[in-house]
């Protein structure tokens, strides 16, 4: 199956924590498959290999109303991942359930639970920078800071109805908001603040966790110089981690060496971990009119989710 087929590979001795775009029962129904069909294909599956978190499971999964299709996703991935901006209290009652269940197995990887949040995407305007600290600044961390202790709150909660302990094992966090500026160091050093803030109240409510950013790794582009360093980060934060972006299939030696030079980097600023992100039957197509264009359904070749 294109959702679930992949090989993670070890570089440089980097430890490798993969996150998936998961393709879930949407997908499944478009090749003419019923959810039963596809819960008995997923059975025959074994758990990867890894943890696989991803942006935030949809809805109808989360809220399987037999549990079947949830248990064997979240069994394969070794995980279950929720938006942390709307994620509700039934769907953590739910989460932290099946992954109780599956732990009580006794599975190699105890399952976790992901929690994804994009920071300063909700109360900033658009055209705010990253050196104001008026109230919507403000706003937008409580914002934050709540969203995390209330699914902790309830976390908590589930694990005790349950009598389980089931933990958040990442904090997904994908800032897009704001971009270096080369010589403006008032900016990139209110930027970095602003980053930094944000992971130090989540490690003050999920000390156990793993931070994971989005885009803070290596990029390419189709304009001189191609490689660069991701705008979205100005690599003097506190970096628990590097990432990548892998959406370019079939271009395989575009992505390896996405990969390579953010290995690299991590090398140079002293970083263990970095993490790919994949995004399966869908990414990144060359077109004629424009360089690059993103195709959310992309029937490629299964061999490219293997390589």
């Amino acid at each position: 199956m294109n959702c679930i087929s992949m090989i993670i590979r070890k570089l440089n001795n980097k430890k490798l924590l993969c996150i998936v775009f998961l393709l879930c029962a949407k997908e499944c129904v478009a090749v003419s498959l019923t959810t039963e069909e596809v819960v008995a294909k997923l059975t025959q599956l074994k758990p990867l290999p890894k943890v696989h978190y991803s942006w935030g499971w949809p809805r109808e999964l989360l809220e399987d109303a037999n549990g079947r299709l949830l248990y064997e996703t979240a069994r394969i991935m070794n995980a279950i991942s929720l938006s942390g901006r709307s994620a509700t209290k039934e769907q953590i009652h739910t989460a932290v359930y099946t992954c109780a269940r599956i732990n009580k197995t006794n599975p190699v990887i105890s399952l976790t639970i992901g929690v994804n949040y994009s920071p300063f995407h909700y109360e900033l305007g658009p055209n705010v920078p990253p050196t104001y600290r008026g109230s919507t600044y403000q706003k937008e961390l409580q914002r934050f800071e709540s969203r995390l202790i209330i699914i902790k709150n309830w976390i908590e909660e589930s694990n005790a109805y349950y009598k389980s302990s089931v933990i958040v094992g990442a904090i997904l966090l994908d800032m897009e908001r704001f971009y270096v500026q080369p010589g403006n160091e008032k900016w990139n050093e209110g930027m970095r603040d602003a980053l930094d803030t944000v992971h130090a109240k989540t490690e003050k409510i999920y000390p156990e966790a793993k931070i994971i950013w989005y885009a803070r790794g290596i990029t390419w582009k189709s304009n001189d110089p191609p490689w660069r360093q991701s705008p979205h980060f100005t690599g003097k934060e506190k970096l628990s981690s590097l990432s990548c972006s892998l959406y370019s299939l079939p271009e395989i030696e575009r992505m390896l060496e996405t990969y390579r030079r953010t290995v690299k980097l991590a090398d140079k600023l002293k970083v263990n971990d970095v993490v790919p992100y994949v995004s399966l039957a869908s990414g990144y197509r060359r077109g004629l009119k424009d360089t690059f264009w993103y195709d959310f359904d992309w029937d490629y070749d299964l061999i490219y989710s293997y390589l």
